[in-house]
């Protein structure tokens, strides 16, 4: 597929999504990956079935992320998720 064609791909794909801006072929092939696996593009539902290590280093890192995104992003509709090497 030629540039001229992807970027139409995209762009088609960005208005079904109601997007309205340019988007970047990583999206789209994000976006076509959790088609893929069945993951909706509109609704995440995590199931935790792990633990939680309060005294690590990564959640304290976590912690002042989420405390300075949470001024930042708190009336934004978003969704972050963070992980370690784990998942």
């Amino acid at each position: 597929m030629d540039g001229e064609a992807q970027f139409a791909e995209r762009e088609l794909i960005a208005r079904e999504r109601g997007v309205m801006v340019p988007v970047s072929s990583r999206l789209t092939a994000s976006w076509r990956r959790s088609a893929g696996y069945g993951v909706s593009l509109d609704a995440v539902n995590p199931v935790f079935a792990g633990q939680v290590d309060d005294g690590s280093l990564f959640f304290e890192c976590v912690q002042e992320v989420l405390h300075g995104l949470h001024t930042t992003l708190a009336d934004e509709p978003v969704s972050l998720i963070l992980t370690d090497s784990a998942g």
